[in-house]
């Protein structure tokens, strides 16, 4: 997530995480991280009116600067971990040489986006197939090399608030 000039970064990414933490912690039995409370207490406070009208202390501005550090970290490390433990869940047959990549959809809409990433050993006549084994016409002839490890593909549509997954 990127912070888009709202001001708002602290905010979506805690969001962001809370969501993926309770969704993890429903299908997969991760714990649900017990910090966020504090990170919620750190972006409040920041939002005091003082701190954004730029009329505070140096040291308020150090002690705010160190509650965002502390509140994106809390939210980056349980957004991480709920990623990866639903991703660990995910059944993905292994075959040699393949790398397979997981999407996520955030929204409560069924999507279809294009994906960008940025991976080694993609060869020409490497082909990406979706998670039925599938080479949509319109997905491979999207598929670009844009540069020398970059790909970008079309993903199917992908569930509301569920993974997608291609293997290249």
């Amino acid at each position: 997530m990127s912070d888009d000039g709202d001001g708002c970064t602290e905010e979506n990414k805690l969001l962001a995480a809370e969501k993926w933490s309770s969704w993890a912690e429903l299908r997969t039995g991760q714990a649900y991280p017990t910090d966020f409370h504090r990170a919620w207490k750190n972006v409040l406070f920041n939002q005091f009116h003082d701190i954004l009208a730029g009329t505070s202390l140096e040291s308020a501005y150090e002690d705010a600067r160190n509650m965002h550090g502390e509140a994106m970290t809390i939210a980056e490390r349980g957004l991480n971990y709920a990623i990866q433990s639903i991703s660990w869940h995910i059944g993905i047959e292994q075959e040699d040489g393949m790398k397979p990549i997981v999407v996520f959809n955030p929204h409560a809409w069924e999507s279809t986006v294009n994906i960008e990433l940025e991976i080694g050993g993609i060869k020409d006549t490497t082909i990406l197939v979706d998670e039925n084994g599938r080479c949509t016409s319109n997905w491979c002839n999207l598929r670009q090399r844009l540069a020398a490890d970059i790909v970008l593909a079309l993903l199917p549509s992908c569930r509301p608030w569920g993974t997608g997954f291609i293997r290249c």
